[in-house]
């Protein structure tokens, strides 16, 4: 029987499909375009581990699956290429805290083809894993993922550069921008973009841009999600807005 219902056999079918919650989960990610990049019925674990950890949020559900998912695929491609160290950019698969003077900052972009704009989720912890500051953002723009991940950072840094915070650890699930901010050039509107956020540094005693898999990057990523429904821009201080607290929890865990 289903532990949510209470009503129907817990079947596959009914808990990936057609109990309420799942059905508002498939309806905001969009069903078919999850399951034309499904290759094995093996994944099927994985979406299934969401409703295993107890929450009954929607955007939980949403952004810890989402999370998988991403982390699944990266599983696939370092099969693919063992030896690939991608520049020493291998990251950690779990939020860790910041060292003692130090600030923890994760960016995420996301786009939104159908609306024709990105969104941009910036979160700032502490080395207690306390939420300090978050922000969310929209452009009416649709740029290509590097690009977006790229305008996340430079957006960030120019709002946290009028801030205290001196010592900061950026943390992003885009290998491409971790490497053209160690020094890789080119002409592109990309590296532009890159360029800016390197003049950007400057402002900060110290400035560390890392790479991170998608599971440890929840908390952007529903940041980022989220601006689609907002307005151009939201900022929260001190309090966690509440659609992201119970992504914090299971970070932390």
């Amino acid at each position: 029987m289903c532990q949510w219902c209470r009503k129907n056999q817990e079947t596959d079918s009914h808990v990936l499909f057609e109990f309420q919650i799942a059905t508002q989960v498939w309806n905001d990610v969009g069903l078919q375009g999850i399951i034309t990049i499904l290759p094995d019925e093996n994944i099927f674990d994985i979406i299934r581990r969401p409703f295993e950890r107890g929450s009954k949020e929607q955007c939980t559900l949403l952004a810890f699956a989402l999370n998988l998912l991403g982390e699944w695929k990266k599983a696939q491609e370092q099969q693919l290429n063992p030896g690939d160290d991608i520049g020493g950019t291998i990251g950690v698969k779990k939020w860790v805290k910041p060292p003692d003077s130090w600030v923890k900052v994760n960016i995420d972009a996301a786009t939104f083809e159908s609306s024709g704009c990105i969104g941009l989720g910036s979160v700032v912890r502490g080395n207690a894993g306390n939420f300090l500051m978050a922000m969310s953002k929209k452009h009416q723009v649709l740029l290509p993922p590097r690009e977006a991940e790229a305008l996340c950072l430079k957006e960030t840094l120019l709002w946290l550069k009028e801030k205290s915070y001196r010592r900061c650890i950026f943390e992003t699930d885009s290998q491409v921008l971790v490497r053209a901010c160690k020094g890789v050039e080119g002409r592109s509107f990309f590296h532009t973009i890159v360029t800016d956020c390197i003049d950007l540094f400057q402002h900060f005693e110290e400035v560390s841009v890392c790479f991170t898999h998608r599971s440890a990057n929840g908390v952007a990523h529903a940041l980022a999600r989220a601006a689609s429904s907002m307005s151009d821009y939201q900022e929260w201080h001190v309090n966690a807005p509440a659609f992201i607290r119970n992504v914090i929890c299971l970070e932390a865990l």
